[in-house]
């Protein structure tokens, strides 16, 4: 899973330095529906083996993995991983998701990012690919409890809240204490539906309900920009925002795109809307797009009536 590193690859770096390793390694590489690139000790390489060889030391070769790739899925004992990693560890929005396999392919550990990086999940992929078991210890994983800091991320919703509140909501939900969710807009499945919601969640019809509830915790999934502070002052407020608005705008050729952000701020503004709800942008004619409107926000472009994808 990506997370907030800028341009660092989306890939997955495999690596291997044992001839065990470098099976399983082959393996997993060919299983694997995203991007991977294989680094395998040149003693075990292979002639059919498409990636990269290299010698010892190990280290510089999981530090660059580490600074390039968004994954690594390393067959290295969890030891050995985190002496070589700690030096390059920062926060966990940051750090790609590691994944640490013995050499005789019994577990596979996500061992750094597992929650918000995607390791965890990383585990049990490729645990499935060679037979192997899964160990995963993030609290909510392994409790099958909601994960407050993920909620709607396959959707592309955006967290409102600050690192401290959602650890904080995070850990009422571990703990079994009330929490409450009202939801006004976006996509409806975040949950599965052959799933029941944990005893301490429950879900409410109205965002007055819900602030009138005992809960300890609410979650709100909304496009409304209405301040939540005063209604919500007795709980641990997490905002989420849905790109649940389209947006259309037409305009002239060579119009200033501070003249466009204006205009959509003041929209919003005016309507009580979020910007960080918006799901895409639509124009009327291709020749009308101007080329820093397209990245306004890294939110979609389209043409109406929606022939072509700009980004």
């Amino acid at each position: 899973m990506a997370t907030e590193r800028g341009n660092i690859s989306e890939g997955t770096a495999i690596i291997a330095l044992t001839r065990n390793g470098a099976i399983m390694a082959r393996k997993v590489a060919m299983a694997l529906q995203q991007d991977s690139t294989l680094f395998v000790d040149r003693r075990f390489h292979e002639d059919g083996d498409s990636g990269n060889t290299f010698d010892l030391p190990l280290r510089p070769v999981i530090e660059h993995a580490f600074n390039t790739y968004s994954n690594i899925i390393v067959f290295l004992s969890v030891g050995a991983t985190i002496r070589i990693l700690s030096p390059l560890l920062k926060t966990k929005q940051v750090d790609p998701a590691v994944v640490c396999i013995d050499d005789a392919g019994n577990f596979c550990v996500s061992l750094i990012s597992g929650h918000v990086g995607g390791a965890d999940r990383l585990a049990e992929e490729v645990a499935s690919c060679i037979g192997a078991r899964a160990v995963v210890t993030s609290a909510s994983h392994a409790s099958g409890t909601l994960a407050v800091d993920l909620l709607g991320r396959e959707f592309g919703w955006r967290t409102e809240a600050d690192s401290t509140t959602i650890t904080r909501a995070s850990a009422a939900v571990i703990n079994g204490q009330s929490v409450g969710i009202w939801q006004g807009a976006g996509e409806s499945d975040w949950w599965p539906q052959d799933k029941p919601l944990p005893d301490n969640i429950s879900v409410y019809p109205t965002l007055e309900d819900l602030a009138a509830s005992a809960c300890n915790v609410a979650l709100v999934i909304t496009d409304n920009a209405d301040p939540l502070d005063m209604l919500l002052a007795d709980k641990i407020a997490v905002v989420y925002r849905p790109r649940s608005l389209m947006v259309g705008m037409g305009c002239r050729r060579g119009v200033p795109v501070e003249e466009l952000e204006s205009l959509l701020t003041q929209t919003f503004q005016e309507n009580k809307l979020s910007l960080r709800s918006i799901g895409g942008l639509v124009q009327p004619r291709l020749n009308e797009v101007s080329q820093d409107w397209n990245s306004w926000r890294n939110v979609t472009m389209w043409i109406y009536p929606f022939s072509k994808q700009i980004n």
